[in-house]
């Protein structure tokens, strides 16, 4: 759960609160939930947390600044930029091109993506999470991996080579 919090967050504070809200959530309605409903439902719950979190962040147009880049007591609010001309000549860290590719997705078919690619979550799971057809899911994943591409072959031309 932190970790998918934390792909879809970039921040680790807020991934830990986010896992933190939905187990008090689920303790707190434990005996109301099915047990065989449990997993999914506290997924739901932090998925919709999470979302929570994003649009917080977007509606004052700003997030924290990424954990290393400055101490949590003085660390300062800033404006979410592109990647910098510094960061494409490094040697095009492939990771970091694609985290900032993922933010450049909608949180809605970011968070399909992360669900897919990095928790392992097979389509009907994640549609019947998000109680949206199978097929949303499929059109979000390839509308997504095709602005990843696009993404990537414009801040990063030669790191994909065909």
């Amino acid at each position: 759960m932190y970790s998918y919090a934390l792909h879809v967050l970039h921040h680790p504070e807020d991934a830990e609160d986010v896992v933190q809200h939905a187990f008090i959530q689920l303790w707190r309605e434990w005996d109301h939930i099915g047990r065989d409903k449990r997993k999914r439902w506290l997924m739901q719950v932090l998925h919709n947390r999470c979302m929570d979190s994003i649009r917080s962040r977007r509606a004052t147009g700003a997030r924290f600044l990424p954990t290393g880049q400055g101490h949590l007591e003085t660390a300062t609010m800033t404006v979410a930029s592109p990647l910098t001309a510094d960061a494409r000549l490094e040697g095009h860290d492939v990771r970091k091109v694609i985290e900032a590719g993922m933010e450049t997705l909608p949180d809605s078919t970011r968070s399909m993506m992360v669900l897919h690619y990095f928790q392992d979550q097979p389509l009907d799971g994640i549609a019947d999470l998000l109680r949206v057809p199978v097929g949303t899911v499929k059109a979000a994943l390839h509308r997504g991996r095709k602005k990843l591409l696009e993404f990537v072959l414009a801040t990063c031309p030669d790191v994909v080579e065909s």
